[in-house]
């Protein structure tokens, strides 16, 4: 399961180092962890993506907890595919997530 880790790992680091280069400040690197409401690390709770978008960014973050259980009651599965398919499912709603994160600090640059 260390591909999963790198895989989860991979979307978070490059969108905190892109939100760091879009907004030099000491809170970018929390960017990924906040999602669609990164733009309050800023103080722009006005433009973030969660208030634009907010039905985007409840699917959004209920898809990635949805994918976290599936793949936490996959995790001692006898299936590989079973194991597997759920691993690709967190990072795919993990990358969505790091998405959202990315274009709400990219909202707050305008």
């Amino acid at each position: 399961m260390r591909w999963l880790l790198f895989a989860l790992g991979l979307p978070v680091v490059a969108t905190a180092v892109w939100c760091t280069l879009m907004r030099t400040e000491i809170v970018s690197p929390l960017a990924p962890l906040c999602g669609p409401w990164a733009g309050l690390l800023y103080g722009h709770s006005d433009c973030t993506l969660g208030n634009v978008a907010p039905l985007w960014s409840w699917l959004g973050t209920a898809a990635l907890l949805l994918a976290g259980l599936l793949t936490w009651r996959a995790r001692r599965s006898p299936s590989k595919v079973r194991r597997i398919g759920a691993g690709v499912l967190l990072v795919a709603a993990a990358t969505h997530w790091c998405w959202l994160a990315l274009l709400s600090v990219a909202n707050t640059t305008s």
